[in-house]
């Protein structure tokens, strides 16, 4: 009778650990095909880009973002696809974030907190996009510009112009980029013109913005050449007066003007690109 009983308990511990194994094992592949289908957003974000004719695909940071832009992608979630065409300079290809980029790391002096908009929403890896730059030798290794790096930034104004401008992300919560404020503005410009001393840039060229809000003070100065040794803020230098939203390129000479330049339509009131002419030529021509 003992040994019944002990037979008896040897098989119901058994079944009840065949049972336990069993659901383990079920539980496990439960575990497994959840993270394999988490796995998956990266590659479906990746597919949701090319099908919309993306010419480069942004960089995804992780698999709770991709399932993030998947879920939110009518709503501004995604990286515009104007952001990843191919900027050609000198057979180099470059996303419009890294030309903003190499702005960024040689107009401030601290560049060691890198802003999330690269990530968010320009859609590049900086850190990755950096030793891109430096590999193509637009950007020395100690972050400062190259000849060729200056040449592009040149070449490419509009692009930074159009940076520097009121920008909004709608992504992972709002986020408001405003240039213009004051204080911000005067720390841009004057790591700027910090920028123009250290490269031994000698001139520069006075930028304003061509729309109906633009003071006839700034629209004259506007591309006039100022040696950096003459520079005087408020004179002929931003910021000219509070609100103040011209800026400055560096003038090298022989290295050709770009052909186009923002603009603000006076009619629409939306933002275009137009032939590269002076405020008192727009003004002339479109108000």
């Amino acid at each position: 009778m003992k040994l019944k009983k002990i037979i008896h308990s040897l098989m119901l511990k058994k079944a009840q650990q065949s049972k336990h194994k069993k659901y383990m094992l079920t539980k496990s592949s439960q575990i497994i095909a959840a993270k394999q289908k988490k796995k998956n957003y990266i590659t479906k974000l990746e597919d949701k880009y090319r099908e919309n004719n993306y010419n480069n695909i942004p960089y995804i940071k992780d698999e709770e973002s991709a399932e993030y832009v998947l879920n939110n992608w009518n709503t501004s979630a995604p990286v515009p696809r104007a952001y990843m065409k191919n900027q050609i300079f000198k057979g180099i290809k470059l996303v419009t974030g890294e030309i903003v980029l190499l702005w960024w790391l040689t107009s401030r002096k601290n560049t060691n907190s890198i802003p999330l908009y690269f990530y968010r929403e320009y859609g590049i890896n900086a850190n990755e996009s950096i030793k891109k730059l430096q590999r193509y030798g637009l950007l020395s290794t100690e972050k400062r510009l190259t000849l060729d790096g200056k040449q592009l930034l040149k070449n490419k104004q509009k692009i930074i112009h159009n940076h520097k401008t009121d920008k909004t992300w709608a992504g992972i919560g709002p986020i408001k980029y405003h240039y213009n404020k004051v204080k911000e503005a005067e720390e841009l410009e004057n790591a700027t013109y910090q920028e123009y001393l250290d490269s031994g840039i000698k001139q520069y060229s006075f930028l304003a913005t061509l729309d109906t809000k633009t003071c006839s003070i700034c629209g004259n100065l506007d591309g006039k050449i100022f040696d950096i040794k003459e520079t005087k803020t408020g004179i002929n230098y931003p910021l000219i007066h509070p609100g103040c939203r011209c800026t400055t390129t560096p003038y090298i000479e022989r290295l050709p003007e770009s052909s186009e330049r923002w603009a603000r339509n006076p009619k629409t009131g939306k933002g275009e690109y137009i032939d590269n002419i002076s405020f008192n030529e727009w003004k002339s021509k479109y108000i």
